[in-house]
Formats: structure tokens, sequence, C-alpha cells
């Protein structure tokens, strides 16, 4: 199977599965199980796919149809410009609460504690935000 196809399939497949953000979920799949980023895409879409990698893909890619999220797949969720572990056990950080924690840095930026308790009492299963915030409030002061 040639490059193209692999990103064709997985576009196809990812979007009847009803996953919103094929389009960039099928580039995702591609560099993070194939090990192939646009500009080596581009450059060579007729390229062979090695078997053993589709066998790879495809373990994830029915995982991915049967709406496991990517982030979980994947084992990690970037947030605030840090890379966190996740999986099931977490919530996956989102970017709208990324402007929670800019919000709450800017109100409160000389009220480290302040910011860590509120944080801790919205949102128990997720470090990632005590982390993202820690960081931010030092990076301010």
């Amino acid at each position: 199977m040639t490059i193209r196809e692999v990103l064709i399939n997985i576009r196809e497949r990812l979007q009847n599965a009803g996953i919103e953000d094929f389009e960039y979920e099928s580039w995702a799949f591609l560099d993070w199980k194939l090990h192939i980023d646009r500009a080596e895409f581009y450059m060579n879409p007729n390229g062979e796919v090695k078997e053993e990698l589709l066998a790879e893909l495809e373990s994830v890619l029915k995982q991915r149809e049967q709406r496991v999220p990517l982030q979980y797949l994947m084992g990690e969720c970037e947030f605030m410009g840090y890379d966190f572990y996740v999986d099931e056990r977490v919530l996956i950080p989102r970017q709208d609460t990324e402007c929670l924690v800019e919000l709450a840095v800017e109100r409160h930026r000389t009220d480290v504690s302040l910011i860590i308790q509120q944080i801790r009492k919205m949102n128990r299963k997720s470090k990632c935000w005590i982390y993202a915030l820690e960081a931010a409030v030092s990076a301010f002061l």
C-alpha cells in the first residue's frame, strides 16, 4: 500500500466513524504510527508502507473508530506548552481549560496558593492543570 492510499484510508475511516477532526487526526496517525510527516508525504506519496507498520496502525485505528480518544491511544497530551502522560484514569486537558488557567494567573498573580487551591477544587482527576499553572505563575513572578 502506498503512503497516499494509507492516508486516504485513514481519513475515510475516521470520517465514517464520526471523528470531528478527522483531517488533523489522519495526519497525526501517519506521523505517529508510520513516522511519515507532511514533508515526507509530499516528497514521496507513492512510497510503499511496510506491512508491520500497517498492522500497528490498524490496531490503534480500530480503537479510534470505537471513539477511544487519540490522546489516550498516543499516551500523551500537550497542555500550555507542556507534554503530559495521559490514560483513561485522567481527564484529557482541553484548550479552553488553558484560557481558564491563564485567566486565573492574570487575576491572582501574587497569590499562587489561592490559584492552586481553586484549580484543585475544580478538577481532582487531572494534575495537568496544577503543573501548568505552577509553571505559568513562576513565569510571571
